[in-house]
């Protein structure tokens, strides 16, 4: 068993990938919900449990059934009608609103990454010590922006 410094020096670069993306879920949710609706925003970080059951099936080679995969694709399409639908809909400002929701979405791609990359970790540190060091880092990385 690894003693506490010893444990993070050896999963430290893990634990810090993990936590720059949560980092960027953050400055991009806050960079584009002004351009958007928050209702379009929630919408998209539907996203989030389709994305991760895909990169669990992906790269954990998790085998998905037959009514998650039906579930995934219902949910997809419903989320894709939502961040086109300034396309959709012929909106005059369609950059201001399409844009927008793309930079949500991948807000939403970092904290589905999170989420999936998070959950091997909770095996080697505490929900606690995770989250708090993606709040120290979120601090230290967007507290000077939100100076300027």
């Amino acid at each position: 068993m690894l003693s506490g410094g010893r444990l993070v020096r050896s999963y430290g670069k893990n634990l810090l990938a993990i936590s720059l993306l949560a980092c960027a879920n953050i400055v991009l949710f806050n960079l584009a919900i002004s351009y958007t609706s928050a209702t379009a925003s929630q919408l998209i970080y539907c996203l989030v449990p389709l994305i991760v059951a895909l990169l669990t099936a992906l790269i954990f080679k998790e085998r998905l059934k037959t009514k998650k995969i039906i579930g995934i694709i219902l949910g997809l399409v419903g989320v894709l009608i939502i961040i086109l639908f300034p396309v959709i809909s012929g909106q005059k400002e369609v950059v201001f609103s399409l844009i927008p929701n793309l930079v949500i979405s991948l807000g939403a791609m970092s904290y589905s990454f999170y989420t999936l990359f998070s959950k091997k970790l909770l095996n080697i540190f505490s929900p606690f010590f995770i989250t708090s060091t993606f709040i120290f880092l979120a601090t230290v990385l967007v507290l000077p922006l939100a100076i300027v």
